[in-house]
């Protein structure tokens, strides 16, 4: 996790350029890096630079995992598959439209089917989940997250989240007819550039402050036992939080937190 907070976004810009430009090339780690910015909404248009940097970085991604990562709708479909997983999971295994073990979903283009990763079967329509206890759901987890560590060895993620605070959920939606260099306009781009496989676009825009606790969780749930190191610049304030996050959810038999921070 990489996570800058205002101006602190600065050098998470150096460190993601360092990975994706160079790290990635030479089949460095880390795999997967997970971005966050926290700024407020009218702070957009005098991070241009940024903006303008972050599609470019999603797209080298791509065209790394077009040569060299393998099954790309594989490690989707189980990556989808752990996230659903991980929900029901913390609801204490309710009911949801999650598939049966060992199907995961793939997309090409622009269709979606099913795989059982076990059997080989493939088929177009959705298959139905049975009633899972908790001790079940929580073995196909650990199933699938293994599945995913396979299936993703050579290839690389990039996920770009930014926390827009001082605005509204409506705020973020596109408008029709933005004014010219206007924020409205900058949030048309940014949600216009879409994954070409996939249809989803390269940035997450989220309004309001970060739920930490959350993002923490889902990406437990994606790698389950593994050391993830959260990297921060920005205010003593934001740091304080991840570091709450870190120790709450941390679990030396599942995921670790680790915080490496820088304050200003």
């Amino acid at each position: 996790m990489l996570v800058g907070a205002g101006i602190g976004v600065t050098p998470c810009a150096s460190i993601m350029k360092g990975v994706v430009g160079y790290r990635w090339k030479k089949g460095y780690t880390p795999n997967n890096l997970h971005f966050f910015w926290v700024a407020r909404l009218t702070d957009l248009t005098t991070f241009k630079w940024l903006l303008v940097m972050l599609p470019e970085l999603k797209a080298q991604e791509l065209v790394h995992n077009e040569y060299y990562g393998g099954d790309e709708g594989q490690r989707q479909g189980l990556e989808k598959r752990a996230g659903d997983l991980n929900k029901r999971i913390n609801k204490g295994g309710a009911a949801s439209n999650a598939l049966p073990p060992g199907w995961v979903e793939s997309t090409q283009g622009g269709q979606t089917y099913y795989t059982n990763s076990s059997t080989g079967e493939t088929q177009w329509e959705r298959p139905v989940a049975p009633p899972a206890s908790a001790q079940m759901l929580e073995a196909e987890l650990q199933s699938v997250q293994g599945q995913l560590k396979a299936v993703g060895a050579e290839s690389r993620t990039l996920t770009i989240t930014l926390y827009l605070t001082g605005c509204k959920p409506e705020q973020l939606k596109p408008e029709a007819n933005p004014k010219p260099g206007s924020t409205a306009e900058l949030i048309n781009a940014l949600q216009a550039t879409k994954n070409p496989n996939t249809g989803e676009p390269y940035l997450r825009l989220k309004a309001g402050r970060p739920d930490w606790d959350s993002e923490y969780k889902e990406l437990a749930g994606i790698y389950g036992r593994a050391d993830i190191g959260v990297i921060f610049c920005g205010a003593p304030m934001i740091a304080a939080a991840l570091k709450s996050s870190c120790e709450k959810l941390s679990n030396k038999e599942k995921t670790v937190f680790r915080l490496h921070k820088e304050n200003f």
